[in-house]
């Protein structure tokens, strides 16, 4: 009976500390405005663009003109950042997706298409009111 209850406060224990444990280890790209750019093939840049970010949405202007939200794509949260595409599904994201990683002022990613790097892309944090 001992060995019983032993067992049980053992197992118990051991489900609180996964349990207790297993926070959200992924993160996410930080809501605010970014100035959006695309360096095509690493070293062809484009004009930049307005960009946001509300909760796990990315939202684009068309080169600093037009609507904020011309583009819009979903963001799946990762380790250390998070992947942005048109949606989350892995063959939307093998078509079409950038790949972000956290840096000091912002984030920068690599864009897929089709499975290929095409291009590296920069989001650079704008002071709130911008």
């Amino acid at each position: 009976m001992k060995r019983l209850i032993a067992g049980a406060l053992i197992a118990g224990a051991a489900t609180f500390g996964l349990v207790a444990g297993a926070g959200d280890s992924d993160a996410k790209i930080n809501e605010g405005n970014y100035k959006h750019q695309l360096l095509m093939y690493g070293v062809v840049p484009t004009p930049e663009s307005n960009a946001r970010v509300i909760g796990n949405t990315y939202q684009q202007d068309c080169y600093g003109i037009g609507s904020k939200n011309v583009y819009q794509y979903s963001i799946r949260p990762t380790k250390d950042g998070g992947v942005a595409s048109y949606s989350s599904h892995p063959a939307v994201e093998w078509y079409y997706r950038t790949e972000y990683h956290r840096t000091k002022n912002g984030y920068v990613g690599t864009t897929y298409n089709f499975g290929v790097p095409i291009g590296t892309m920069l989001l650079k944090e704008q002071p709130k009111g911008r």
